[in-house]
C-alpha cells in the first residue's frame, strides 16, 4: 500500500494534478472525457466521515478539541485503502495548538506538495470565494487561518 496526500494551499492546483494523474494513469484513455472520475477524492474530511471513524459528534468539539483527534482520524483514514491512493488535502501538517504532526509518518505515506505563485492563488481564491483581493490577501496572512466552508 502506497498512499500520498496532495497537499497545497486552495487554488494552488490539486484538481489540475488530480486531472493530469487521472489521465496518465488510465494510459490517456479517457482524456477526452471532462466528466471522468478524478483520482483521489477531492476531500477526506467531512463531518459525517470524522463522526463515524471517531464515534464523536465533531459539532460538540472546539477547535482545539477536535484537533487532537485529527491525527487519529487520519492514521484510521489511510488504512482503508489498498494499493496506491492519492487524496487531496489543504490542511497544515503540524497541528495549529499543540504543534504535533497532524498525519501519519507511517513508511508507506508519501506527500507530493503543490507550491503556485500567491501572485495567482489570491484572484483565483477570490474568484472562487466571492471574495475580494483584499479579504483573501488578510486570510493568506493570517496564520490562525482555516479554509472558508471546510
Amino acid at each position: 500500500m502506497t498512499f500520498i496526500w496532495l497537499c497545497s494551499y486552495p487554488k494552488s492546483g490539486n484538481t489540475w494534478l488530480r486531472a493530469l494523474l487521472t489521465s496518465y494513469l488510465n494510459d490517456h484513455r479517457e482524456s477526452q472525457d471532462s466528466d471522468r472520475q478524478l483520482i483521489g477524492p477531492s476531500s477526506h474530511l467531512t463531518c459525517h466521515l470524522f463522526d463515524e471513524t471517531m464515534g464523536l459528534n465533531s459539532s460538540e468539539l472546539t477547535p482545539q478539541e477536535l484537533d487532537q483527534y485529527r491525527y487519529v482520524f487520519h492514521k484510521h483514514f489511510v488504512q482503508r485503502f489498498r494499493g496506491t491512493t492519492f487524496t487531496k488535502v489543504h490542511e497544515s501538517y503540524l497541528s495549529r495548538y499543540s504543534g504535533h504532526p497532524m498525519f501519519p509518518q507511517d513508511a508507506n505515506c508519501k506527500a507530493i506538495y503543490l507550491i503556485r505563485n500567491p501572485l495567482d492563488i489570491v484572484p483565483s481564491y477570490a474568484h472562487h470565494d466571492n471574495s475580494t483581493l483584499n479579504e483573501v490577501i488578510k486570510h493568506t496572512k493570517d496564520s490562525m487561518a482555516v479554509v472558508r466552508h471546510g
